[in-house]
């Protein structure tokens, strides 16, 4: 298995805003970044020994104004490729009655073992 959530954090804190794990509840201060692992499979194995793992991560962005969203979304995406993930997908998410602008991303990476 991989700690993907350590590399992820670890990227992101370029960022130079609030990182959190899992609950953006936990984000407070805004702009903010949340993260978890959507999943982890074996992404090839050969003589029942997994050689490749790939692995699947949400990244949601969260800000007080809308182009900031799109501007920190842009970033979070670079430094994510950078970091050898793939954008998977990434969707506006219509805006609550607590006026945070939020957009969640899908991001995948393999990795050799």
């Amino acid at each position: 298995m991989t700690d993907a959530n350590k590399e992820v954090e670890e990227l992101l804190s370029g960022l130079g805003v609030r990182v959190v794990y899992s609950s953006p509840a936990e984000c407070g201060e805004l702009p903010a970044v949340s993260y978890y692992m959507l999943s982890e499979n074996g992404g090839f194995s050969c003589d029942n020994n997994e050689s490749m793992t790939d692995i699947r991560v949400q990244v949601d962005v969260w800000t007080a104004e809308g182009k900031a969203c799109s501007e920190l979304a842009a970033r979070t995406a670079e430094l994510l490729k950078g970091g050898g993930f793939c954008r998977e997908l990434a969707m506006d998410i219509p805006k609550g009655d607590d006026g945070v602008y939020h957009r969640t991303m899908r991001f995948t990476k393999s990795y050799v073992l």
